[in-house]
């Protein structure tokens, strides 16, 4: 219903069934989405893990007073998990 809710869902969907991009070798194994809905965006990265079994996910919320631009390149560059209103 959210795009709160929709993150760990898309994250943990891949965990279970893997994620399968480009050739990560090549350097072009991951994406970069954007997930909205009328009162949050979020930018959620995700790349094949090392096995290729899984997935390793990431997700950063857009500040409201914000934008974010995403061209080709993942843009979440630190994570703090003790802050769960800005990163999952």
């Amino acid at each position: 219903k959210t795009a709160r809710c929709a993150i760990p869902l898309m994250g943990k969907l891949a965990e279970e069934l893997g994620y399968f991009g480009a050739d990560p070798t090549m350097g072009e194994g991951g994406e970069s989405l954007q997930i909205t809905d009328p009162e949050e965006a979020w930018v959620f990265h995700i790349l094949a893990d090392d096995t290729g079994e899984s997935a390793v996910w990431a997700a950063q919320r857009v500040h409201d007073d914000r934008i974010a631009a995403v061209a080709n390149q993942f843009i979440i560059r630190t994570l703090d998990l003790d802050d769960s209103e800005y990163f999952m």
